[in-house]
């Protein structure tokens, strides 16, 4: 039986995409907040002792195990070891979560275009985004009340992730890695 597995049409494809999962919004978004609210330029001495030890080593054996077993994670970690598969599980809920919340977040920056329009948030876009956008305030912390505007936009991106996936990853993956990283 012949793999009819897909593979990127280009180098430069599977490193943008690469890039792009391993850089992540954290990095480009709420890096620079947690640098300088821990020491600024020293904190990035730890950041990076960590990147080069542990955060680096664990990327090359992911993409490493990729190359090699050229299947899906469970399967992948199961032909690695007894057990593995278990493994392989827990990466892909921590990709489902992640990218629940990826929409959520989309979702705020997309609302936040449209609100920049009229400057919606007047003089106070932190009681704008918290009271009136998310409709709870600080000091009620986190709760898991429906917020009805919130739910359209949110399965847009949803559906649009799921037409992405289903474009594969010569149609779907590659072809908005090459539209969207370069709007980061």
């Amino acid at each position: 039986m012949a793999d009819s597995r897909e593979n990127w049409t280009s180098r430069s494809g599977f490193i943008i995409a690469a890039v792009g999962s391993a850089v992540g919004l954290g990095n480009i978004w709420r890096f620079p907040y947690v640098a300088y609210e821990n020491g600024g330029g020293a904190f990035l001495i730890p950041y990076l002792l960590a990147l080069i030890t542990a955060g680096l080593p664990l990327l090359f054996l992911d993409y490493a195990t990729g190359h090699r077993a050229r299947n899906s994670p469970p399967k992948a970690y199961r032909a690695l070891f007894k057990g593995g598969e278990t493994l392989g599980w827990w990466q892909v809920c921590v990709c489902i979560i992640i990218g629940l919340y990826y929409a959520s977040v989309l979702t705020w920056a997309g609302s936040y275009v449209y609100f920049s329009i009229g400057q919606a948030w007047g003089s106070d876009p932190e009681s704008f985004f918290f009271n009136t956008y998310l409709q709870t305030s600080k000091a009620s912390g986190f709760d898991l009340n429906f917020v009805s505007h919130l739910f359209w936009p949110i399965v847009g991106i949803w559906a649009l992730t799921l037409i992405i996936l289903y474009g594969g990853v010569k149609k779907g993956v590659e072809l908005s890695n090459k539209i969207f990283m370069p709007l980061l």
